[in-house]
């Protein structure tokens, strides 16, 4: 239960975390892109909060993977998630499970009739039943 708790947070966490930086990039890729294309308006500079120490393209490369990462971990989480369920579905068909030590094989004599359609009628037929027990 621990481990599938953790690795349930650590990643919801890890989404949170990306999503927080896609968005910090994204919002500083825009202020730069409408810097470069209109630096009249901004007599103080840039207006991102890193100052334009980074070109747009740079910032955009940022952003993406920003992206790309959480979107990888959102479909990271939906993989734990599957897991979790399916761990507990085996252990739910698990739980009435025999273990008991009685590990035995059984050998009785055995006799049943068959029909035979060649000479019309039943034949008895002799043989042995192994019953194995683990």
């Amino acid at each position: 239960m621990p481990i599938v708790i953790g690795g349930l947070a650590s990643t919801i966490y890890t989404i949170d975390w990306n999503n927080r930086g896609y968005k910090r990039f994204k919002t500083a890729y825009t202020l730069r892109a409408d810097y470069e294309a209109n630096p009249d308006k901004y007599p103080n500079g840039s207006p991102d909060e890193l100052r334009g120490n980074y070109t747009p393209t740079f910032l955009k490369n940022l952003k993406d993977s920003y992206r790309r990462n959480r979107d990888l971990c959102i479909i990271l989480t939906a993989g734990v998630y599957l897991l979790q369920i399916m761990d507990a579905h085996v252990d739910a068909h698990m739980q009435d499970y025999d273990i008991s030590d009685d590990l035995s094989m059984n050998i009785e004599p055995m006799v049943d009739y068959a029909f035979v359609p060649t000479e019309g009628n039943h034949r008895p037929v002799i043989g042995f039943n192994i019953g194995l027990t683990f």
